[in-house]
């Protein structure tokens, strides 16, 4: 056996095993001196991650793109569903939809919508039951050789239920701006409508809601909305300017019935923009009731000074009745006072008046005295028509009444309306004994009057051939009845079924007032609880008709 050396070189070689052993040793605390801090690394960053995951606020799933399996879920998803991991493990997200939505979720995992710019709302699982709206959105990403989505949602019930307040608190606002009788609208600096209420839509012909196109811009200007009130633009910009409210009276312009009154308030907006608003009301019937006022005004002063001067007529009218006959008592040769003076003075009174029958000289003093007692006739029609503070009703000829009416009538004439009554064949028919009725004589004489102009000037506006006019007198069904026809150019049924409104006219701007024919209404139904009836066709004429009363109630007779 031979001796081993002590030279190193000469060693014996060493065991395989335990030179692998050395060498595994040698590597492993190499892995450990550069792989591991590196993994370990990674591993915390894993954990802070996951940590992240579990506690962000939105619901997160990681699931297959192509069959939807849940691969992962984060914990709040876990809670807010009530459920655990191990429970959702190997699930499918279509399975926590509403029936469906399933469709919807494919496309979402495909890649087919895009959710960053339109989210898509589903219904998801609640912790205790129900469920809850979530907003789904979607990154669909490849991983070791497989399409994986990551699907986050977010609770929107609140978001919702602002929506859905917002838009009950815009509703409500909306429909008090709808509910106003004024017109309202909004325009910016450059006369571009911005907001139109119902009222104003309708009566612009547009939609409350055709102002904007699909971009969200203006599309109209104020002159193509309401073109009929050309001072709004500038009233408008000028308040725009200075921030000052506004206020503008009686601007005519149009309405559903022809002209109308306007007034108009316009304010600011104060939203860090130039925009303003106008709210605009109707104000006609003020208007026209305003000129009513000063026209009745005008007509008292009228009344009063036309009994004035009737009062003052009457002095010389009588002074030239009673000269009249007293110059033709003194031709006459029966008087013997006459006889005397002719006998004193050598005059023969048959040759005088022989001289004077040759020269009609008697006729002419005659027409002169039927002309003083016609004047006489009407100046007393006069004042019994002025005296309107007598409203005591009272039994009297419905006969009397018409011709009283027939009398102020035909002295009527009206140069700027061009009518005459003088050039107006009126026919009376009365039925034999006429009743009596019961009324304000002053009123129903103002009725007949009434219903006689309106037909003397609707026939002097169509121009009708030989006007005429006929007067009828009776009874029907118990009550008198005194009806006017005329030829003239009648009327059709939209105009017939308003006759009777009050300011309803069809003459021009300026012409009337409309209040002829609800006077006459007034007067024999609410003060006489008579009634009124209207017959016309186009081309046919119009017969109105009134019927009082004939007898008194019983009972204390009333006032009217």
């Amino acid at each position: 056996m031979k001796r081993r050396s002590d030279d190193p070189r000469e060693a014996a070689p060493e065991d395989p095993e335990s030179l692998r052993d050395k060498l595994m040793g040698l590597g492993e605390r190499s892995m450990r001196k550069s792989y591991y801090p590196e993994l370990r690394a990674r591993m915390e960053e894993l954990e802070r991650f996951r940590t992240l995951l579990d506690n962000a606020s939105d619901l997160i799933f990681v699931v297959e793109a192509d069959s939807g399996r849940i691969t992962d879920i984060n914990e709040t998803a876990l809670r807010k569903m009530g459920t655990t991991r191990e429970q959702m493990a190997g699930t499918f997200l279509h399975a926590l939809l509403s029936p469906g939505q399933e469709q919807a979720l494919a496309g979402l995992l495909r890649g087919e919508v895009d959710t960053h710019r339109a989210a898509v709302v589903f219904s998801l699982p609640l912790a205790g039951g129900g469920r809850f709206p979530a907003e789904i959105t979607t990154s669909v990403l490849g991983l070791d050789h497989r399409s994986l989505a990551v699907v986050m949602a977010r609770d929107v019930t609140a978001r919702l239920e602002s929506q859905k307040e917002l838009a009950r608190a815009w509703g409500y606002l909306r429909s008090i701006v709808d509910a106003m009788p004024s017109l309202l609208v909004g325009v910016n600096e450059n006369l571009e409508v911005t907001l139109l209420n119902a009222h104003c839509a309708a009566m612009a012909g547009v939609g409350a809601g055709d102002v904007r196109d699909d971009q969200g811009k203006t599309g109209k200007l104020l002159s193509d909305v309401l073109p009929w009130l050309p001072e709004l633009p500038k009233a408008l910009l000028d308040t725009m300017k200075d921030g000052n409210t506004r206020t503008l009276r009686r601007l005519s312009g149009k309405g559903p019935g022809g002209a109308a009154w306007y007034d108009v308030t316009i304010f600011p907006l104060n939203q860090g923009r130039q925009e303003a608003v106008a709210r605009i009301d109707d104000v006609s019937s003020r208007v026209r009731m305003e000129e009513v006022l000063m026209q009745t005004e005008k007509m008292l002063s009228v009344g009063a000074l036309a009994a004035g001067m009737a009062h003052e007529i009457n002095n010389p009218l009588a002074g030239i009745l009673q000269g009249v006959q007293s110059v033709l008592r003194r031709f006459s040769p029966e008087l013997p006072a006459n006889r005397a003076a002719a006998q004193r003075t050598g005059l023969d009174l048959g040759v005088m008046n022989a001289y004077l029958e040759d020269r009609e000289i008697p006729s002419m003093l005659r027409s002169v005295q039927e002309s003083g007692i016609r004047a006489s006739r009407i100046v007393s029609n006069i004042l019994e028509f002025s005296r309107r503070s007598d409203m005591s009703k009272a039994q009297v000829q419905l006969s009397q009444l018409v011709d009283k009416a027939l009398e102020l009538a035909v002295n009527e004439f009206d140069l700027k309306k061009k009518y005459d009554f003088r050039h107006v064949r009126i026919t009376r028919v009365d039925a034999p004994d006429l009743p009596s009725v019961w009324c304000v004589p002053t009123q129903v004489e103002q009725v007949i009057l009434n219903l006689l102009k309106n037909a003397a000037q609707a026939m002097a506006a169509a121009g009708t051939v030989e006007p005429a006019i006929t007067v009828r007198t009776g009874w029907c069904e118990g009550m008198a009845c005194v009806e006017v026809e005329d030829n003239g150019p009648g009327m059709d049924e939209s105009v017939r079924e308003r006759v009777f409104e009050p300011f309803f006219t069809t003459k021009r701007v300026g012409e009337g007032t409309g209040l002829g024919l609800s006077v006459v209404y007034y007067i024999v139904v609410e003060q006489h609880e008579g009634r009124v009836g209207v017959r016309s066709a186009p081309g046919e004429g119009t017969a109105i008709s009134i019927r009082l009363p004939m007898n008194a109630p019983e009972g204390p007779s009333r006032r009217g």
